[in-house]
Parts: structure tokens; sequence; C-alpha cells
């Protein structure tokens, strides 16, 4: 729920950006300006997260991702609306990093997934909101009450662990920074969708499905390799991307699976580089950093150059998975 939580709060914007009439480059900006603060939350989160049991930060940021979902519907200006945004990737940052802690202390594949795939769920509820209201006042108003009646849900409290924890390595930022490509892109698909004059209803039906792809991808990931599965699902993803981006647009519903599918198996490959529950929130949101730049790729090339990029960022994750093979049986021998 808190992943999903930050997540709605984050990409709301991403389905209205196009009522406030402005400039490309300035609706791309406001898509991707959260990025940017995603990890200075999670640094502040590894600095002072012991502070506060999990329940309370919970608590706390969900009032606050509210708050500032109730300014950006009040202060309608793009200075007030970058500066806003800026604030509420500090939040995402300090909340998928509390989550993916809890998810990752309980050191279960398919909890993990499941924890990212808040991701999905927080997209389809935003572009619910989005579709029944198409006012962007009144869809951030929407949200930001229907965040604030949410009950903080437990089955037990945590207190978070006071650790120095080394940095995590280039690798394992790299593998997260791969993995994110497809949401980094289809944080564009319904701005791309509304150009090209379609609807993005198809979006909503794409998040969807990859709900499941959260929980079916760890499960299988105990059977198959989870190295052959990463290349399998990336070269999905890899195709798919690039097809949508030329304008064959059903093919959002494989990219959305795939694409967001790969990001449940990624901590197993990312765990061989060294990343852990401590340091795995600033591994996630430095990886993040990469969505402040390819949302505004599209601004300054053509959609079936971008295509072409994401292509092949998505399937580049597939070199690290055999370089981790390589290094293992290195140790072995």
């Amino acid at each position: 729920m808190n992943y999903a939580v930050a997540t709605y709060v984050f990409v709301l914007p991403s389905f209205l950006v196009n009522l406030l009439g402005l400039s490309p480059l300035q609706s791309f900006l406001i898509i991707s300006i959260p990025y940017g603060g995603r990890l200075l939350g999670s640094v502040i989160f590894s600095r002072f997260g012991h502070t506060l049991s999990l329940v309370e930060f919970y608590k706390l940021l969900f009032g606050a991702a509210a708050s500032l979902s109730l300014l950006s519907a009040l202060l309608v200006s793009f200075p007030a609306e970058i500066t806003i945004r800026l604030i509420v990737g500090v939040v995402f940052g300090l909340m998928s990093s509390m989550a993916m802690y809890e998810a990752m202390e309980l050191n279960d594949r398919k909890v993990i997934g499941g924890t990212l795939g808040g991701w999905a769920i927080g997209w389809t509820l935003a572009g619910i909101t989005s579709m029944m209201l198409r006012s962007w006042s009144l869809a951030l108003t929407t949200g930001a009450l229907s965040v604030l009646l949410l009950p903080v849900i437990s089955r037990h409290d945590m207190k978070i662990k006071k650790a120095q924890s080394r940095m995590p390595s280039p690798l394992g930022v790299v593998t997260y920074l791969l993995s994110f490509v497809p949401s980094f892109s289809l944080s564009l698909a319904p701005y791309f969708l509304e150009i090209n004059g379609y609807s993005w209803d198809i979006v909503l039906i794409s998040y969807v499905l990859a709900i499941p792809m959260y929980f079916i991808l760890p499960a299988l990931s105990r059977r198959v390799n989870p190295g052959i599965l990463t290349v399998i699902v990336a070269s999905i993803a890899s195709i798919s991307g690039v097809l949508f981006f030329d304008g064959y647009i059903y093919l959002l519903i494989p990219f959305t699976m795939a694409g967001l599918g790969l990001n449940s198996v990624t901590p197993v490959i990312a765990r061989r580089y060294g990343i852990n529950s401590i340091n795995s929130g600033i591994a996630i949101n430095s990886a993040a950093l990469g969505g402040v730049v390819y949302p505004v790729i599209p601004s300054m090339i053509d959609y079936s150059d971008f295509s072409i990029i994401v292509g092949a960022s998505t399937f580049a994750i597939s070199s690290l998975v055999i370089d981790t093979k390589r290094k293992a049986t290195q140790v072995t021998s």
C-alpha cells in the first residue's frame, strides 16, 4: 500500500499535464522532475530512518503526500508545480525506501515483487482518477483526500535498524537503472497516445494486466534460472517498446507487462552486486535519476529515435546478468 500510495501521488499529473497548456518541454519537466528528488529522499531515510518506526513514518508521509497534492491543485503555475513536484520526489524516495527496506528484511521474492507491484497499482488508480474527473485541480484534490482516508495497515510495527551501510555498488545501481527504463518511458505513454489521436484507456488496461506479473515472475524465478528469466523478459520488453513508440499502439500491453514485470526479478540480480535492505533505497532512487533524462529526450528528438534508445537500454540489462554469471563462475573455481 505504501509503494502504491507514493506512486499514485507521483504519477497522477502524468495523465493531466496536457490540460495545463504548457510547452512540450515544460510538460516533460513536470513529469520528470520528481525523479531528481527521489535520491535525496532515500539518503534522508538511510541517515535518519532509525529515529521513527515504520508505521510512524508511514503516517507522517501519507500526510505529506496528501498535502503536496492539495498544494499542486491550488497553485497552478509552472514554477510552483516544478517546486512541488521536486518535493513529491523526496517524499516518494522516503516512502519507497521504507517499503523496500521492510520487503527485503523479510527476504521473500514474492513479497519484494508484490511491493514493487505498487508502481503498477498506483499508475492504475491514477489513470482511473484522471479518466473520471479530467480536471487538474479536481483530480489532484480528490487524490489528496483519498490518501488521507487510507488506514495505515501493518501486522506488526518494525523499528528500523541503525546501521552504517556501504553505498551501493555502481553495477547494482546500473542494474536498477536499466530495469527502470520501461517505467521512465511509460510515464510518456498517456501524452504520446493523446498527441497521436488515441485514447489512453489502453494505458490502464496495460497496467492492470501488469500487476499479476509482479507475483508471477518472482514465483517463476524459483523454478527458472533468474538470469535466463531476466533475459527473456528484457527481450520482450525491448522489442515491444521499440514497436510501441514506432506507432504500433497495442504493443503497449506486452511492453508494460514485461517492462514493469522486469522490476520484480531485478532485486535477485542486484543482490549479487551487494544490494541489501539498507542500501536498496539509495540504489533504486539513484537509478531513478534516469527518469529526469528519459522523459525529456522526445522533446529534443523524434519518437522513432527514442524507441531505439528505449529498446537498447532495456535489453542492456542482459549484459549484467551475463557478467554476474561470469563472476559467480570465477568465485566457484
